[in-house]
């Protein structure tokens, strides 16, 4: 089952990409050497029942090379009895300017106990609305036993050089 679900949000933000290809050729995403990047987002979760999943997160970065960007994670994260601030530093890559790849290293300290770091991977890509924002859905998956990837919705704004 874990495996259908990933294989299918990998497969729609594929189709997502491929269908806003013929678009992104008249806007150029701002992800050169010197862009600072701020985002916020959640895990797209509704649902306030009982142990259902919930994720708020806000970030920056900064681009120090062409396509290239290192930043810092902080967010909220509820799960059943699980309820937690987290910070997770981050690296991440931009291919063709859309497509990224990346990976953090999370410090979770959940109920107080001793703080906990997990090395993670993510995958997605920003779909442009324009220049300087845009929307990026985004897999993350936790390296370690027994961890489920999990999902992001994230709003990007990529700034100009100052």
């Amino acid at each position: 089952m874990k495996e259908k679900t990933v294989f299918i949000i990998i497969s729609l933000m594929l189709a997502l990409f491929a269908a806003t290809s013929v678009q992104a050729q008249r806007k150029k995403p701002n992800t050169e050497k010197g862009i600072l990047f701020l985002k916020g987002g959640s895990n797209g979760q509704l649902s306030l029942e009982e142990g259902a999943p919930f994720t708020v997160n806000l970030g920056a970065g900064f681009f120090f090379l062409q396509n290239t960007m290192a930043g810092v994670d902080a967010g909220y994260e509820r799960a059943g009895t699980f309820d937690d601030f987290y910070a997770r530093p981050f690296a991440r890559y931009y291919m063709f300017r859309r497509l990224f790849a990346g990976a953090g290293l999370s410090a979770v300290q959940p109920d107080g106990g001793k703080i906990k770091y997990t090395p993670d991977l993510e995958a997605g890509f920003a779909l442009f609305l324009d220049s300087y924002i845009a929307l990026e859905p985004t897999v993350y998956y936790p390296i370690e036993s027994g961890a489920k990837p999990h999902f992001s919705l994230n709003i990007s704004i990529f700034f100009s050089r100052f």
